[in-house]
C-alpha cells in the first residue's frame, strides 16, 4: 500500500474530537484525495474517477478514531498503488444507488446513526438527503472546518510537491517570457505553457490564466497579439502529485504602463511584508 501523503490518523483523531463529530465524511475530490490518496482530481493523470463520479461517487469516512474508509467505481483496480486505506476498508461502488446503499449500511454497522456526523458543505443533495432521511436521530454539522484544521500544517512531502509543483509553473512563465515577442498570439504561448508542464512531469495544470493589455485573463486562447507597451501577465497553477501552485509573472515589449508599474510595486511590498511577518500562531 501507498504512503500517506499528509493525512494523519492521530491529527484526524484530534481534530475530530475537537469539533465533537464521530464521523466525517469527503465527498468533493480534493478532501476525498487527501484523506485517500486516490487520484479523484480532475487533474489526476488519468481523471476517470472523477469523469465518472457523477455515476459511482468517490467517499471517504474518517471516524473519530481517526479510521479510514472509502467508496470507489467497482471497475477501478489500482487502489493498492495509490491508497493508504486498508483494501477490506474500500467499497466497490457500481451506481449512485449502490454508493448510497453502503454509505448507510455502514453508518448503521458502526452505531453511529445517533451520533454527531460532518458532512461538507458542497457534499451533492442526493447524499446529505439520503443521510438525513435514513438517520432522523443523528446531528449532522458542517464539517468543512474540521477539513481545514486537518490540513492545515504540512507534511514534508506535501511541502515538496507544492515545491515542485512551484518550481515547474515558474519553469512554464519563464518559457512564455522568452518567447514573446512582438505579435506573437497568446495561443503560441498557451501551448509553450502546456508543453513546458508536461515536459517537466507534471500531472498536468490547474488553470493557464494570461493576459495582454486589457484582455480578459480568464478566457485567454482566443488569438490575440502581443502588442508594443502593453503588460502581457501569466498566471499558471501546476499540478505535481496532487498539488497545485499558483504563480503569476509580468512582462512588457517596451516601456511599462505606469499604473501597471504602481500596481505590481504595491504588490511586491504586499508579498514582501507577507514573508517577513508569516511565523507560527500568527493569525491571517
Amino acid at each position: 500500500m501507498a504512503e500517506p501523503i499528509g493525512y494523519s490518523k492521530n491529527k484526524a483523531s484530534e481534530v475530530l474530537d475537537k469539533h465533537n463529530i464521530d464521523l466525517l465524511i469527503a465527498s468533493t475530490p480534493v478532501n476525498v484525495f487527501y484523506t485517500t490518496g486516490l487520484p479523484v482530481l480532475h487533474v489526476a493523470p488519468n481523471p476517470i474517477l472523477y469523469i465518472l463520479s457523477n455515476q459511482y461517487p468517490n467517499l471517504s469516512m474518517v471516524r473519530r478514531d481517526g479510521e479510514e474508509s472509502a467508496l470507489i467505481w467497482s471497475l477501478y483496480d489500482s487502489v493498492e498503488e495509490f491508497s493508504w486505506i486498508n483494501p477490506k476498508n474500500v467499497y466497490r461502488v457500481g451506481s449512485l444507488k449502490a454508493a448510497i446503499d453502503i454509505l448507510l449500511k455502514k453508518v448503521e454497522e458502526w452505531e453511529l446513526s445517533n451520533k454527531t456526523i460532518g458532512l461538507e458543505s458542497y457534499m451533492p443533495r442526493y447524499q446529505s438527503e439520503a443521510l438525513r432521511n435514513k438517520f432522523p436521530n443523528a446531528k449532522f454539522v458542517e464539517g468543512d472546518k474540521a477539513f481545514i484544521d486537518m490540513r492545515l500544517i504540512k507534511t514534508e512531502e506535501e511541502v515538496r510537491r507544492i515545491k515542485k509543483s512551484t518550481e515547474v509553473a515558474e519553469k512554464a512563465i519563464q518559457a512564455c517570457i522568452d518567447a514573446t515577442e512582438e505579435g506573437i498570439l497568446d495561443t503560441e504561448l498557451l501551448k509553450i505553457a502546456r508543453r513546458t508542464i508536461v515536459d517537466e512531469g507534471a500531472w498536468g495544470w490547474d488553470h493557464l490564466t494570461m493576459s495582454i493589455g486589457p484582455s480578459d485573463p480568464e478566457a485567454p486562447g482566443l488569438g490575440i497579439p502581443v502588442t508594443r507597451n502593453d503588460l502581457v501577465r501569466f498566471d499558471f497553477g501546476a499540478v505535481w502529485e496532487g498539488y497545485i501552485s499558483d504563480v503569476s509573472r509580468g512582462v512588457v515589449i517596451g516601456e511599462m504602463p505606469r499604473k501597471a508599474k504602481e500596481i505590481m510595486e504595491y504588490m511586491i511590498q504586499v508579498q514582501d511584508y507577507c514573508v517577513d511577518n508569516i511565523k507560527p500562531g500568527i493569525n491571517t
